[in-house]
């Protein structure tokens, strides 16, 4: 218990104010923040939205929401919003915020006498003006009651507010952790923008080459390099290097969270890859499953496909099938001023390239080849993800 209070005195001492969510479990930690003396140096408010509707209207956002990184960093973020509008009266206007605001959440699913789907765990997300810290805590099947499962959970929330406060936390929490608990941190990139996207249902967002999140991404011509980039690897890069010599223009990448195929990205999904991608480019982030949708956010811009992709842009099931279907896409591209830079792809055991496609004569303007030349890279990022077995 000593570690415990000389933690919490830390937090409360440290100039940090904080706002607190949580929901399934965490109570210790409300505990002990508020049952110190000084709390309210600190401690904005704390709220516990314990059912699924409370939870709902807490983020604002149909649920279901359940025990997920996804769920901790929405909670975390708004929190940290809660913080904002609760100290907007100690700034001057239009000023910055405090750089030590912060937005602490924990969702948790401990044991419960009711039958549940998957492990005990707990997610934690801590926001800070520019980063997010996320902590899983999972429990195994052996683990020890609720009352157990609380007293661990207390002791590495307290622990990751004291390292987002600066406060020089002890080890003994993690190395003092039972068999049946097991810890995991990683930290992920933050910005308003990016959260308003996520939580609000903005268009698009884009992070700067300088790291700055903004919403209101200029329009106007660009090349975009549209990809999921997981991973983004060295094929990416000569293909950008390729197309940017071609136009005489930098490159942006773009990461739709939907698609037409694939389930859509989450916040925490996003920001990794995010992370992962080098700071030179410029890297937007939108909802645009299909290039005519690209091309209504960013009309008169040069897209980078390969060969695989334009396959599928000339495909009618794309758009969702339908007679004609990819005859008015094609259409809408054009009166867009949209094109595309189509790069040779390995497809089926053989190299192919623009000239083997079947572009419909009234729309071959729109396409120009990337000589092979030029640019050639049979790795794709499927394969790096799951490389074939050794024969």
């Amino acid at each position: 218990m000593d570690l415990m209070w000389e933690t919490t005195e830390g937090i409360l001492a440290s100039g940090h104010r904080l706002a607190v969510v949580t929901t399934g479990g965490g109570s210790q930690t409300v505990h002990y923040l508020l049952n110190h003396p000084g709390a309210s140096r600190a401690v904005l408010e704390v709220q516990i939205p314990y059912c699924q509707r409370a939870l709902v209207d807490y983020l604002a956002a149909n649920g279901p929401h359940p025990v997920t990184a996804d769920t901790a960093r929405a909670m975390a973020a708004r929190a940290f919003g809660r913080a904002r509008e609760l100290t907007a009266g100690d700034r001057e206007e239009g000023g910055a915020a405090d750089p030590r605001l912060l937005g602490a959440a924990c969702t948790a699913a401990l044991a419960t006498r009711r039958q549940r789907r998957g492990e005990d765990r707990c997610w934690l997300a801590l926001r800070t003006p520019d980063r997010y810290r996320l902590v899983a805590l999972r429990f195994s099947a052996e683990s020890a009651g609720r009352l157990e499962q609380e007293e661990v959970l207390s002791q590495i929330f307290l622990k990751a507010l004291a390292q987002a406060c600066g406060v020089a936390a002890s080890e003994a929490a993690e190395e003092s952790l039972p068999d049946w608990a097991g810890v995991e941190v990683f930290a992920l990139c933050a910005g308003q923008a990016l959260d308003e996207f996520f939580d609000s249902g903005r268009g698009s967002v884009e992070r700067c080459p300088d790291g700055v999140f903004r919403s209101d991404s200029q329009g106007g011509k660009r090349v975009i390099f549209a990809g999921s980039f997981n991973p983004f690897h060295e094929g990416h890069e000569q293909l950008a290097g390729v197309a940017s010599a071609q136009t005489g223009q930098e490159v942006t990448l773009e990461i739709s969270v939907a698609n037409v195929d694939k389930p859509t990205l989450g916040y925490v999904e996003v920001a990794q890859r995010l992370d992962a991608l080098p700071e030179k480019y410029g890297v937007l982030v939108t909802r645009a499953a299909t290039f005519p949708e690209k091309a209504r956010l960013f009309p008169g811009s040069i897209f980078i496909i390969g060969y695989d992709t334009a396959v599928r842009l000339l495909d009618r099931s794309y758009y969702g099938g339908g007679s004609g279907a990819v005859g008015r896409a094609l259409a809408e591209l054009d009166e867009s001023g949209c094109s595309f830079l189509v790069a040779g792809r390995l497809h089926r055991e053989e190299f192919r390239q623009l000239q083997d496609l079947d572009v419909p004569q009234a729309f071959r303007h729109l396409f120009e080849a990337i000589p092979e030349s030029v640019f050639r890279r049979d790795t794709s990022s499927s394969e790096l993800r799951d490389p074939p077995e050794p024969e």
